[in-house]
């Protein structure tokens, strides 16, 4: 083995000699972005290795060898990206390499994604989604772990509920079996939109073959690609709008709200008395 000392390599310069070096072996696309002298990079890697350490094993498709290979730092990068306040963020390989490079030889104050205004955004939406993946964990289709989809859908639904300051709004927040039951809803309604926009795109590509409707209906207009395709700005925003507006217009999620909203004001009561 031919080792080699490089001595007095500027910290900016790094990051090309690692991947100059490591040019022979299959480093993956979130190995290299964390070479990249940013600050991103690490306060990402810090957050998902401890704050989130027993989050990623919740979720299907996280083993131990994908985290190893930082699976769960390229997950949390994308939500932190599709989160920013009115994002057009895609997460595609080319766009997470972008948003890496914005603090190249930067600090995190330097950068308006990065800044303490956003990541502390970050966190709190996540304190939420941690609460709604323990209790989807709950249901028994999800005992061996979150499926991705759901865990995307309730990133929007975590988003909508801080956006809305629902949850402040409660005294004492939402309780464990009220993060269940939304959870569940949420799961429910996912399903419940992607079974009826088949239907929907089975019927107009009927339509479309007899002649009813001239416009041949793609299926990246219908809810069951929205699900599968969370790197897409485009594909998100529309499956979030389809989401949000099922889940808050449904007697379920008014009943969860008005319970915990009564529960609330029956401790205060107590503590009165």
């Amino acid at each position: 083995i031919e080792m080699k000392n490089l001595e007095d390599i500027p910290y900016s310069e790094l990051n090309d000699i690692f991947l100059s070096i490591n040019d022979g072996q299959p480093l993956n696309d979130q190995e290299k972005r964390n070479a990249i002298n940013t600050p991103i990079s690490t306060w990402i890697r810090e957050h998902s290795e401890k704050s989130f350490v027993d989050f990623w094993p919740m979720i299907q498709g996280f083993r131990e060898k994908d985290i190893k290979r930082f699976k769960d730092v390229e997950c949390l990068i994308s939500i932190y990206m599709a989160t920013l306040p009115k994002s057009t963020w895609s997460t595609k390989t080319r766009d997470l390499n972008n948003f890496y490079n914005l603090g190249r030889d930067k600090t995190m104050k330097q950068v308006e994604e990065y800044r303490n205004t956003n990541s502390r955004r970050f966190l709190q939406i996540m304190k939420i989604v941690t609460h709604l993946i323990e209790g989807a964990k709950i249901l028994p289709k999800y005992s061996n772990g979150v499926s991705q989809k759901l865990l995307w859908g309730l990133v929007m639904f975590a988003e909508y509920l801080w956006e809305t300051n629902v949850i402040n709004a409660l005294p004492t927040g939402i309780s464990s079996n009220g993060y269940h039951r939304l959870a569940e809803l949420v799961s429910t309604l996912d399903d419940k939109l992607s079974k009826d926009e088949d239907k929907l795109l089975s019927q107009h590509k009927d339509d479309y073959d007899n002649g009813v409707r001239t416009d041949e209906p793609k299926r990246n207009q219908y809810y069951t690609f929205l699900q599968s395709d969370h790197k897409t700005h485009t594909s998100r925003s529309s499956r979030k709008r389809k989401l949000i507006t099922e889940i808050i217009n449904s007697q379920e999620y008014n009943a969860v709200i008005a319970h915990e909203m009564i529960s609330d004001d029956e401790s205060s009561d107590e503590e009165a008395a």
